[in-house]
């Protein structure tokens, strides 16, 4: 009798913690979604054209596991162009830049990249915080 009270509440830990996650990884994506879009209010480019791929470029694992172990991860699908990319060799710039190079430069504002940089230091933050809040109210 004892066992069976112990497995029920363990479940509805394990239930409360999969509902957690799951606003856990809604956040996420508003997170990452906000800061990457607020990243165009930083300027615009002269010298190369703004292709989008950074606004939508958010991602998330979507909650894993179970039983006593849940995750989510976030993370920026890597943009995808050609290297190197027309639009910079065709205006004469040098062009070497991988896509992970790419959102380095607008995250970390180098290479000329206009935006408004730490989009992803900020939704990383935001996440954590929200995260501590989200767990807060199911455990408390």
């Amino acid at each position: 009798m004892a066992g069976g009270g112990l497995d029920a509440a363990l479940e509805q830990i394990r239930q409360r913690m999969q509902s957690a996650m799951s606003q856990i990884n809604a956040k996420a994506m508003s997170n990452m979604q906000q800061e990457t879009q607020g990243f165009y209010s930083g300027g615009s480019p002269t010298i190369y054209s703004r292709t989008g791929q950074l606004g939508s470029s958010p991602r998330t694992s979507g909650v894993q596991g179970g039983g006593n172990s849940y995750s989510v991860k976030m993370y920026l699908q890597i943009p995808s162009y050609a290297v190197p990319n027309p639009a910079f060799t065709s205006r004469g710039f040098a062009s070497y830049f991988s896509g992970l190079q790419a959102l380095n430069a607008a995250e970390y504002h180098f290479a000329h990249v206009k935006g408004r940089p730490g989009f992803w230091n900020r939704a990383n933050q935001k996440t954590i915080h929200d995260a501590q809040s989200i767990l807060a109210s199911y455990f408390h």
